[in-house]
């Protein structure tokens, strides 16, 4: 309820048929997130966060696909950015994402056990950009996360990052202050712990 999926009719989504009948069908296009889950960075530009796919599949009800995904925040924590470099959707109750890890406290939403049946958007790779109260030396502090997940329950996933600047970088007005570790873990986009 959450996502859109939105196929444009400019002549890259087509059906094949041969003497059989269903051969393959060709999807080209977006899924569009809710801003009830994840909202656009704020120096995009763009109005919502979308998840481009191409895919040519014969079997519509099982495949998953290489996506690009806009940046983007999660609601209620907008000052930490999300830009994705390695991610995939995942259509498929028989398999998963080659090397999907599911964070600890996830339950998924019942899929009895059985992993290979969870379904939705797995992000591999991705950057995280930190608020600009957590500057070093007037930059923003960019750190590299993995294993994310949106599915029908929200953002779910852990990053944390050590020794992120010594007392002499870090700025907080005319004062130095230094951060040795900082984490977060989201469940189904709800913050549900954080250490620094």
């Amino acid at each position: 309820p959450n996502i859109t999926l939105v196929l444009p009719d400019d002549g890259g989504n087509y059906v094949e048929w041969d003497c059989n009948g269903f051969k393959g069908v060709k999807l080209k296009g977006y899924f569009e997130f809710g801003a009830n889950i994840l909202v656009p960075d704020s120096t995009s530009g763009n109005t919502s966060v979308k998840a481009s796919f191409d895919v040519y599949t014969n079997d519509v009800h099982n495949f998953m696909a290489q996506i690009s995904i806009t940046p983007f925040c999660i609601k209620g924590l907008k000052d930490v950015t999300f830009s994705v470099t390695d991610a995939s959707v995942d259509m498929s109750e028989l398999m998963n994402p080659a090397g999907i890890v599911f964070p600890p406290g996830y339950n998924g939403l019942a899929f009895g056990g059985q992993t290979s049946m969870w379904t939705g958007f797995y992000m591999k790779q991705l950057n995280v950009k930190l608020p600009k109260e957590l500057s070093k030396n007037g930059q923003s502090i960019v750190i590299a996360a993995t294993n994310f997940l949106i599915d029908k329950s929200g953002v779910s996933g852990n990053f944390s990052a050590t020794n992120l600047f010594s007392i002499s970088e870090g700025k907080m007005g005319n004062w130095g202050f230094s951060i040795d570790l900082l984490g977060l873990s989201f469940i189904s986009n709800n913050l549900v712990g954080g250490t620094l």
